[in-house]
């Protein structure tokens, strides 16, 4: 595919905003008075082999690059409207808002205030326990004027199609034998149920298998269950979490729907080479949990000396690396505050050599923080 990049615009107007992770830290946060104003669009091949689409061109300040010798080194600007467009032909938000450990009772506010601050891509999964929560704040949100579920303001309505909604099979039915093997189909609709709703036009735009720890046969059970939902148009693209590269051999063996999207821990201590270079070649897309590293590493003299210079905080930098490098990040956060400052990561971009220092990080499976379910049989 050919690279088109953006055309000259007129300079935006933004207001300084730092974000952290769902982490006990101090924070300061300045909320910006408007959205950045759009002006061309552009469409660029992303590192993970698929390509954002319909993306609105966004100028940066003038600070956020003062020499003009590293001009050249910039990426072309991306927006928070940014999307990335699957093998299956769907269109997903760059930028997702997940759902992990949020309470049910919390996680309904928490995606009305993550969809009024732009979000249009939410994640959740059965193991989380709040899809019935998640579904009832997006229908909420798309029932109502632009930023009536609890932001203030009116405006057009925003369309269900316009939020993209990511839930995830749990393993366990593999785990527990085949007789819970063989009810996978009734807990996917299940899901689709919480978060679609009753009636027939309900759908969930992306489901996953959430790892591969139930087996091959498991696997292929889970995999046949989800095809046939897409067939029944309850679900628009299938994908898998914590896949390694045997993982998605084995899927790719006997899949008649395309594998679009393997969900795994990517940050620049855990970047997983193989498994990104695997997907990149076939078209799936990354999308990235724990962006943040769970804000284990913000004290690492990389990643604070470059937030430094770019006078952003660290975890603005770890957020916009995964955007330029072509992931689809998922930071996560029940404090509205925080919720909206990890959005407001497009004023400014890592150069070349800055994204070089932080892609030196990587410690491999040392350097994770999460669970590692890539290389179980």
């Amino acid at each position: 595919m050919p690279v088109y990049l953006p055309m000259r615009s007129e300079p935006c107007r933004t207001r300084r905003v730092t974000c952290v992770d769902d982490v006990t830290l101090g924070f300061r946060s300045t909320l910006p008075k408007a959205l950045i104003p759009p002006t061309r669009m552009f469409h660029i091949r992303n590192e993970t082999g698929a390509h954002l689409k319909d993306s609105s061109e966004r100028s940066f300040p003038e600070d956020s690059n003062p020499d003009p010798k590293n001009k050249e080194e910039m990426p072309p600007p991306l927006a928070i409207t940014d999307t990335i467009l699957l093998s299956s032909g769907h269109s997903i938000p760059q930028l997702g808002f997940g759902c992990y450990r949020s309470p049910p009772d919390v996680t309904g506010a928490s995606v009305t205030t993550a969809l009024n601050a732009g979000y249009r891509h939410i994640d959740t999964a059965q193991v989380y326990k709040n899809e019935q929560e998640v579904g009832d704040a997006v229908r909420r949100f798309c029932n109502t004027p632009e930023g009536g579920g609890g932001g203030g303001g009116g405006g057009n309505k925003v369309g269900r199609r316009e939020v993209w909604v990511t839930t995830k099979l749990r393993d366990a039915p593999g785990r527990l034998g085949k007789k819970r093997v063989g009810n996978v189909g009734d807990l996917v609709a299940e899901s689709v149920r919480k978060v679609a709703g009753e009636g027939e036009e309900g759908y969930v735009d992306l489901f996953l298998i959430h790892s591969p720890f139930a087996g091959p046969e498991g696997r292929a059970v889970q995999w046949k269950a989800l095809e046939a939902l897409k067939r029944e148009g309850k679900v628009r693209a299938l994908g898998v979490s914590n896949f390694g590269v045997r993982h998605l051999e084995e899927l790719a063996g006997y899949a008649e729907e395309p594998i679009t999207v393997n969900q795994i821990e990517v940050h620049p201590w855990c970047q997983q080479k193989e498994i990104v270079e695997y997907c990149r070649q076939h078209g799936i897309a990354i999308q990235a949990y724990s962006p943040l590293a769970q804000g284990t590493r913000r004290h690492d003299p990389v990643l604070t000396a470059i937030a430094q210079e770019l006078d952003r905080t660290w975890a603005q930098v770890l957020i916009r690396w995964s955007l330029q490098h072509g992931f689809i990040p998922l930071p996560k956060s029940d404090t509205p505050e925080r919720i909206a400052s990890n959005a407001q990561v497009y004023d400014f971009a890592l150069s070349s050599a800055q994204m070089g220092r932080l892609d030196g990080l990587d410690e491999r499976e040392a350097g994770r923080v999460c669970w590692n379910p890539t290389g179980c049989p």
